[in-house]
């Protein structure tokens, strides 16, 4: 089962959103590991938990609205960090 960035992007990746929108077995796990907002300190956190986390469905086979948005940024702020890194130790170099 592959997640590819596009179908993070789309809301189409699998995750859930915690029982926000829907209630399944899945956002159940989602409120039992403590994703909701008022419980998860940074990005960083909620990404080390949603990779332990089963998907709602196989990637790319329907939207769902769920934890993607934060998925997504967590990866552009990596990206943004790797690119600022890469140009300061080309100057420093």
């Amino acid at each position: 089962m592959t997640v590819l960035v596009l179908t993070v992007g789309r809301h189409m990746a699998g995750f859930a959103y915690g029982g926000y929108f829907e209630v399944t077995p899945v956002d159940r796990a989602y409120r039992d590991a403590g994703m909701v907002y008022a419980k998860l300190d940074s990005l960083d956190e909620l990404i080390r938990k949603l990779s332990g986390m089963p998907l709602l469905y196989e990637p790319g086979e329907r939207w769902v609205y769920s934890f993607a948005a934060e998925d997504y940024l967590r990866f552009a702020q990596m990206l943004l960090q790797a690119s600022a890194h890469d140009k300061w130790v080309a100057t420093v170099a």
